[in-house]
């Protein structure tokens, strides 16, 4: 067997020679690397860093749980849902975003019962899609169409979206609704819980009103600024058999009413203590 000598006439190592032509081989195969695999063999900087995403979830309901809806989200940086995100049978829905994107504005659609409703996240969390959610967005934005949502600098501010939010929370307490503790955005609920029933009461009252034909007929109220004809909760105690009213406390058969304590039989009237027969 012929003996392989360097220039100078001297044989060269079997083991040298071996590893002599393995690093050859690595050098060519990393110039003219296969291009499938990303480039350059040794060529670390190229590597793709891992987004870090935060998770929103929440419930979309109207009362009824919205099943089988599209949660699509629009985040400040233009960013969105990592994977498609639908509500299940019981309303409740999760997905990540990326963390950089929020805050973000939630959107569903396309499901049962169908309607599109709009909320904000600030931060990850519990983010609830609802009517109330909904409205408060129409009061701060001035808008029932969401026309704003794919322009950033068109949102509303948190302050404003916070102002429109307190007043349809003073609008519904003084229609006689019963609130829970909380914030229709952030506070976790289930359907049949007692948020979940301020939502039907809502639907309920929407339906009774004569003057408010629906759901949208009541955003573009609420779009004006008009809280005020939030239709009253059904049964209200204000009503015309509630404490003020004809059969209530102050009614004619209430406590000052014709046969109450300050009525003709009471206790000043005319056979009362301070009466004619008193």
């Amino acid at each position: 067997m012929k003996k392989l000598t360097s220039p100078s006439g001297k044989p060269l190592h079997r083991g040298l020679v071996l590893g002599c032509s393995f690093g050859a081989a690595l050098l060519l195969g990393a110039c003219n690397g296969d291009s499938s695999q990303g480039g350059n063999l040794f060529d670390f900087t190229n590597e793709p860093n891992p987004v870090k995403t935060s998770q929103l979830s929440g419930t979309a309901a109207i009362g009824a749980a919205i099943r089988s809806g599209t949660v699509t989200a629009r985040c400040s940086d233009g960013s969105s849902f990592v994977s498609t995100v639908r509500t299940a049978s019981n309303g409740q829905w999760r997905g990540q975003v990326p963390s950089t994107g929020l805050p973000c504005v939630l959107t569903v659609s396309g499901g049962t019962p169908s309607i599109t409703l709009r909320s904000y996240a600030r931060e990850a969390g519990t983010v609830n899609i609802s009517p109330l959610t909904d409205l408060a967005l129409v009061g701060a934005s001035g808008d029932v169409n969401g026309s704003w949502v794919p322009d950033t600098s068109q949102w509303p501010t948190v302050a404003e979206i916070e102002t429109a939010l307190n007043a349809l929370i003073q609008a519904l307490r003084d229609g006689g609704y019963t609130l829970p503790p909380g914030d229709p955005f952030t506070t976790p609920f289930q359907i049949g819980d007692a948020w979940d029933q301020v939502l039907d009461a809502l639907q309920d009252a929407i339906e009774a009103d004569s003057n408010i034909a629906d759901y949208a007929a009541l955003a573009a109220l609420i779009k004006d600024g008009n809280y005020s004809s939030t239709p009253a909760a059904p049964n209200n105690n204000g009503g015309d058999n509630g404490d003020n009213g004809d059969n209530g406390d102050n009614g004619d058969n209430g406590d000052n009413g014709d046969n109450g304590d300050n009525g003709d039989n009471g206790d000043n009237g005319d056979n009362g203590d301070n009466g004619d027969n008193g």
